[in-house]
């Protein structure tokens, strides 16, 4: 299929798949959940680097790194720098990446392959009501490494599409190495993918 160009059209689906994201969250999201032992062991992390005493487990230890979702305990490290709580931080960052996953799932069909704006609506919603609020209540970074993923595949099938002519070979090269930033498997899927 040729590529399509976006239209108001494909926003406002996008716009309306994120408000139901938004509304169901707002309705049955617990926001008061604990989160789950991996989940607070990188929050631990991210609550020391934010602190200014470095990737470690105990402040009084050396620096070690035990958390494996490097580039995500960076990022709620910045939030809860830039004041939320670290289970907010981890929240936000989790719910921003979700609703960017699924915007980015539904233009990216439309964009590469042309699907109609109705199936690509399906797809977003089947990205939207899938496990991501579970895992962001659950305090985990998946929706940010999923988001990663997604926007590493977009570039790949777009430096397929135009055979290298394109800035999109870097933007493979830099998507890449953020999603393996994020997950260690983040290196296998980049090498696959490459």
């Amino acid at each position: 299929m040729a590529p399509t160009v976006i239209s108001r059209s494909d926003y406002l689906v996008v716009a309306l798949i994120v408000l139901s994201v938004l509304v169901t969250a707002a309705l049955f999201f617990p926001f008061d959940a604990l989160p789950h032992e991996d989940a607070a062991m990188l929050m631990r992390y991210s609550v020391n680097l934010a602190e200014g005493h470095g990737i470690r487990w105990n402040i009084d230890e050396p620096p070690v790194d035990g958390a494996t979702d490097f580039l995500f305990m960076v990022f709620v490290a910045a939030l809860v720098k830039a004041g939320l709580g670290v289970v907010r931080a981890t929240q936000a960052l989790g719910f921003i990446t979700h609703v960017l996953t699924v915007a980015l799932i539904i233009l990216g069909v439309r964009k590469l392959w042309g699907i109609s704006r109705w199936v690509a609506a399906v797809c977003g919603l089947f990205i939207a009501a899938g496990p991501g609020l579970g895992h962001i209540a659950a305090g985990f970074g998946t929706t940010f490494f999923g988001f990663f993923v997604a926007l590493t595949w977009y570039f790949a099938f777009g430096v397929i599409r135009e055979r290298g002519r394109s800035a999109l070979p870097t933007a493979f090269a830099f998507s890449a190495l953020a999603m393996g930033m994020a997950r260690p498997e983040g290196v296998i899927l980049a090498v696959l993918m490459l």
